[in-house]
């Protein structure tokens, strides 16, 4: 993370369960910037109890930024989304942005995507993305 950011602990226990244990089928994760002493850290917004796809694209808000990390079954793909839709306050996505590549570098992931719409994470362009064919799951 930049100097001034960190991670919850709860975001990285719950990490390291989906990791190993696939407990969860993803997370959605937020800058909480609330705390103006601590710096931003990196905490949880939503936890996916499944790796539904429509669960993914529903979590995601319309009007503000995400980084969404996103397993896919049957495989060992483990997706990281930064989601920054046109829509999002200037200061909002400029903040996602700047931490983006330290998110990166945290968190373990296969493929990294920047979308600023929906059809940017469709399901089809997910699997166009880890070349996989559609029923190859």
């Amino acid at each position: 993370m930049s100097d001034n950011t960190a991670r919850s602990d709860e975001a990285i226990s719950i990490w390291k369960k989906l990791l190993v244990t696939q407990e969860y089928g993803g997370l959605v994760l937020k800058i909480d910037d609330s705390n103006v002493e601590d710096g931003n850290v990196v905490v949880i917004d939503k936890k996916l109890m499944t790796d539904s796809y429509d669960e993914l694209a529903n979590s995601l808000p319309e009007n503000d930024c995400r980084y969404a990390l996103w397993t896919l079954t049957g495989t060992l793909s483990i997706f990281l989304i930064f989601w920054s839709p046109d829509s999002a306050p200037i200061k909002s996505r400029m903040k996602y942005s700047y931490e983006y590549q330290a998110v990166r570098n945290f968190y373990q992931h296969r493929f990294s995507i920047k979308a600023n719409n929906p059809s940017d994470i469709s399901f089809d362009n997910l699997l166009s993305i880890a070349n996989i064919k559609r029923g190859g799951i």
